[in-house]
């Protein structure tokens, strides 16, 4: 996929103003900044909605419609480089469906019907194309983010006419709150993955929460929510079972409180370790960030460190460690590794982390490929970037290098891609159902199941009764190096390295940095000094000893007998020769 040139509109506003700014190459950075600053404009709200589908006659020729979706975005605060990368798909996908696809044209699906939507009934897609309304909701603090979220939210949910379609905020817990608002628009959630977001808990029926269908096994909580994250209780399958097999000493975990998603990945770290026999040491300490002395807490016997954390806990939480020179045989982190700008800010201590990823572009099996033939036969491919199967072109890898093209060389991150997989999916309801009204739209969402889904650059896009992926739980496994390049270490058939296990000391890593490694002729140990091979010596095994000595580092009180013999026979033969 080659970046083409458009005029698309974007609109970025704290609240929604008529004024629309075109997008072009030459002003996305532009749009960009004012996105970032757009959490302190105030614009006057107007109540003239636009009848849905919109005439765009100020961008588009005449006959031209639009298909809006409203997008909760986090330009500023402590989620603002997702809402980077989102807003880095929407010109991606922005692009695609104007220069590609000529609009989101509805073609006839071949061999296939679809009850409820025969082809008389469907309203011709001829020129449809695609405007993002961004709505700023970050800040500093979740809890500044979820107010933000239900004011916009509800200004969305009474203007819901205008709209086709919402993207919710990064986040499970912003994701919860944008649903709890809107409940009369599809909404799709690029980064929720606790399953709390998509299904009633017991608590939650009990106490008379909402649930759109207790009765349901499992009860769905959103009847209008589709997320395309894998549940956050089987991030750190790979770092327990890695434990299992390691026979690790013990597993401490530290999460964020307060937080769906860190609470739901700290349970099922619990609770796998405890259907596993993985010894847990001390209990999960809760962690915000705000304390230096969080490592106090944590039990002597671990050394698995887990944390369900975010990017801003997580880079805190790693310059305790290096501060401390607290080095564990495995820190296992969440969403921060693989995340561009961690090196950058942590440094050294970035060395030998790991954590899961949803998705990374050496993915290159057929589950991973767009086809001309994996929707059905005939039918001409619908994804962005088209592949065949064990070819180095794939699908994942063409989303990776379009999204560096787009994002000025910013490496996308695994929600980035789960991004645009929400997009796929919204294109698809649309074109299913040759319609844009929000209510048929998520009529054609229920197609996209096991039975029948898609397989895209993301991976297979099919959702379970409850809005939430279908997912068998293959995640990418990456840890840092030394040199602080993010290796891929599970699965195998896409590994460029081992893991690393037990992971160096921070003095044992000092001593690795040096070149040439103790001075080539020696392993550097935990204490970060070297153990030379004969004949040399020292802490960097610079030094040699003599023959004399070397008999006597090798063989001990033997090598001195040997020595003695030595001499003595070289003495005898100097007697004999005079």
């Amino acid at each position: 996929f080659f970046r083409l040139p458009s005029a698309l509109p974007l609109r970025s506003s704290i609240l929604p103003s008529k004024e629309m700014f075109p997008r072009t190459p030459t002003t996305r950075t532009l749009l960009f900044l004012a996105c970032c600053v757009a959490v302190g404009l105030q614009t006057t709200l107007t109540n003239a909605a636009d009848p849905i589908p919109t005439l765009v006659t100020k961008n588009w020729p005449a006959g031209t419609y639009k298909v809006e979706i409203a997008v909760l975005h986090t330009g500023t605060g402590r989620f603002w480089a997702f809402g980077r990368d989102f807003l880095t798909v929407f010109h991606m996908w922005q692009d695609y469906v104007a220069n590609k696809l000529g609009g989101l044209q509805a073609t006839d699906l071949p061999n296939m019907t679809f009850p409820g939507f025969p082809g008389s009934n469907r309203i011709p897609l001829n020129n449809y194309q695609v405007e993002f309304s961004l709505f700023e909701v970050g800040a500093p603090t979740l809890a500044e983010m979820k107010q933000n979220v239900r004011t916009v939210g509800a200004y969305i949910a009474n203007q819901a006419s205008r709209f086709q379609a919402v993207i919710a905020p990064y986040s499970s817990d912003l994701t919860v709150e944008t649903a709890l608002v809107i409940q009369n628009l599809p909404i799709f959630a690029p980064a929720a993955a606790a399953r709390e977001v998509f299904e009633c808990s017991e608590d939650l029926i009990t106490s008379g929460g909402y649930c759109f269908n207790a009765s349901a096994d499992p009860p769905r909580r959103f009847s209008n929510l589709f997320g395309t994250l894998a549940e956050s209780d089987d991030y750190f399958q790979l770092a327990v079972r890695t434990a299992q097999l390691k026979q690790t000493k013990g597993v401490g975990v530290v999460y964020e409180p307060d937080n769906l998603f860190a609470s739901a990945c700290m349970n099922g770290v619990l609770e796998l370790c405890t259907e596993l026999g993985v010894p847990l040491k001390g209990n999960p300490v809760a962690y915000d960030g705000s304390d230096s002395t969080v490592l106090k807490n944590i039990d002597s016997g671990v050394d698995t460190l887990i944390g369900c954390v975010y990017n801003d806990t997580c880079t805190k939480l790693l310059a305790a460690l290096k501060a401390s020179n607290t080095a564990y045989s495995t820190t296992a982190l969440s969403v921060c590794v693989g995340q561009a700008g961690l090196v950058d800010t942590v440094g050294p201590a970035a060395a030998f982390v790991t954590g899961p990823v949803q998705w990374h572009q050496r993915a290159n099996d057929i589950q991973h490929t767009e086809s001309p033939t994996f929707l059905m036969p005939g039918r001409s491919s619908f994804g962005m970037f088209p592949a065949t199967v064990g070819k180095t072109n794939t699908s994942a890898m063409q989303f990776y290098y379009s999204f560096l093209n787009y994002s000025g060389g910013i490496a996308p991150s695994y929600h980035a891609a789960s991004a645009l997989a929400c997009l796929y999916s919204l294109q698809f309801a649309i074109q299913i159902t040759r319609s844009v009204l929000p209510a048929t739209i998520l009529q054609g969402m229920t197609f996209l199941n096991r039975g029948f889904g898609l397989r895209t650059f993301w991976g297979y896009i099919g959702y379970d009764s409850t809005g939430m992926m279908e997912e068998d739980d293959d995640f990418e496994r990456l840890q840092f190096d030394l040199s602080l390049a993010l290796q891929v270490v599970a699965p195998v058939r896409i590994a460029t390295a081992d893991f690393v296990f037990p992971s160096p000391t921070f003095k044992q890593r000092d001593c690795l940095s040096s070149t040439p490694v103790c001075n080539g002729q020696g392993t550097c140990q935990p204490s970060g000094i070297c153990q030379c091979v004969s004949p040399y010596k020292g802490d960097t095994c610079s030094d040699q000893y003599s023959l004399a000595q070397t008999m006597m580092e090798d063989n001990g009180c033997r090598g001195l007998w040997i020595a003695c013999l030595v001499l003595l026979i070289i003495f005898l033969l100097a007697l004999g020769l005079s």
